[in-house]
């Protein structure tokens, strides 16, 4: 029988070695309070990911109780098509509409606005996950939101996870405006100027719509 150290020994041996699952480390965070979310608070939320070497944390906390956090980036693979671009990334979506539109415009391009009147979007997603355990993600995103919501965004990434009470709803709100944002200017403006200067609508369906 495997003892408890072992299974994780295994289990992060797996990870480390999977191309499709591997995780990256990108905040370890220490929030004061008791577990109960009455008792919590990220006023005094603190950033002890330079404490983590090897895989372990090697911080030594203040007096009272605290809540360790350890939140990591993996690529997302779906179940029908493979890897999934980042719709948050302006650089992504550029090399998107290279591969794609540009190609259809180089061999059907004098159709359009004529037979060819637009291009269809089918359910385009800023988070292809239903994992409880995950929310949108981008390289800029940190910076975006500290930018828009005027606080730091280690002050928010608890409350996008666990509830803190009152403070949890303004987080999540000024969290997905910042998402909603950098979808809109990633991803649909781009494309539909791009459409717009050929004479050629941007069609679509959003993932999820059916649910709104």
């Amino acid at each position: 029988m495997e003892d408890r150290e072992e299974k994780l020994a295994r289990r992060h041996e797996m990870i480390r070695t999977c191309p499709w699952c591997a995780l990256s480390l990108t905040r370890t965070l220490a929030v004061p309070g008791e577990g109960d979310r009455s008792l919590r608070t990220l006023q005094g939320v603190t950033d002890i990911t330079s404490e983590v070497a090897d895989g372990r944390l090697r911080w030594q906390p203040p007096e009272g109780r605290w809540l360790v956090l350890a939140f990591a980036r993996t690529v997302f693979r779906g179940t029908f098509f493979g890897h999934y671009l980042d719709l948050l990334n302006p650089k992504a979506v550029a090399a998107f509409i290279q591969a794609t539109h540009r190609q259809y415009e180089k061999y059907l391009g004098r159709y359009f606005g004529k037979t060819i009147k637009g291009i269809f979007t089918d359910e385009p997603s800023a988070l292809y996950s239903n994992r409880r355990d995950s929310i949108h993600w981008t390289p800029a995103l940190p910076a975006a939101f500290e930018r828009e919501a005027g606080y730091p965004f280690i002050q928010a990434l608890p409350a996008l996870f666990l509830d803190f009470g009152e403070e949890t709803l303004k987080v999540r709100c000024d969290f997905m405006r910042t998402v909603t944002r950098l979808y809109v200017d990633g991803f649909y403006r781009p494309i539909y100027r791009w459409c717009a200067r050929r004479g050629i609508f941007f069609m679509g369906h959003l993932n999820g719509e059916d649910r709104l």
